[in-house]
């Protein structure tokens, strides 16, 4: 399970790195890493009483993946933001 200190840090090389998009092989290992996500939001808000989405390269899952928890949990795949 993920935590707040797995988050990676401003200048880790891995963070400037292109993501793969997710594929339908991927959904077993998106079953592993969507609850560590929200196990980190939930984490983080409690310290800091703020956050709202995490993307899964910033826990070094190289894939194109954003969840994101407000009122509830929402999961963005292969998102295209412009």
């Amino acid at each position: 399970m993920l935590h707040l200190t797995d988050v990676l840090l401003l200048g880790d090389h891995r963070l400037r790195d292109r993501c793969e998009p997710v594929t339908g092989n991927d959904l077993n290992s998106m079953a592993e890493i969507l609850p560590g996500l929200h196990n980190i939001i939930i984490e983080f808000q409690a310290k800091y009483q703020a956050g709202r989405a995490i993307a899964a390269p910033q826990v070094g899952y190289m894939k194109r993946l954003v969840y994101m928890y407000i009122d509830k949990p929402v999961v963005f795949i292969n998102p295209c933001f412009t």
